[in-house]
């Protein structure tokens, strides 16, 4: 698995470092992620942030999260970057997530753009998806 800044991101995101987690982007970063409601669930609606000062206020506004992120798979290439995983641990009652991330670097390495996305692990499209069944039943016969 490749590692990238998306990683080093979320790691300082998890351990409740919001500096280090906003250093991880460039001065004028976009940042896009899914709107949660007051419980903690995903809405339809998402939230764009520019900046990293406005991406500083987002995280602290919203604190350190109670879940963490395990990666699953991430690939870098042509300064893009790209991650699967799912989040362990959440809040109660909040399912746990399968989240996917794509940002493009700049020259620095540094998150230029970042976009997220999110299905609940309990879902029927969830449960569609190879990732999301385990090993192929083709292999276990």
């Amino acid at each position: 698995m490749t590692r990238g800044p998306i990683e080093t991101y979320l790691g300082h995101l998890d351990a409740g470092e919001a500096a280090d987690a906003v250093a991880c982007f460039a001065d004028d970063a976009l940042y896009l992620r899914p709107r949660m409601d007051p419980e903690g669930s995903m809405t339809s609606e998402f939230e764009v942030m520019r900046g990293t000062e406005r991406i500083a206020e987002f995280f602290a506004a919203r604190g350190k999260p109670r879940g963490v992120h395990e990666l699953v798979w991430s690939q870098i290439h042509d300064g893009v970057q790209v991650v699967v995983g799912h989040s362990a641990d959440g809040p109660p009652g909040r399912t746990d997530l399968l989240f996917f991330s794509v940002a493009q670097l700049d020259d620095d390495d540094l998150i230029a753009e970042y976009a997220s996305s999110a299905i609940p692990m309990e879902s029927d499209l969830y449960s569609s998806l190879a990732i999301g069944r385990g090993p192929s039943r083709d292999a276990q016969s």
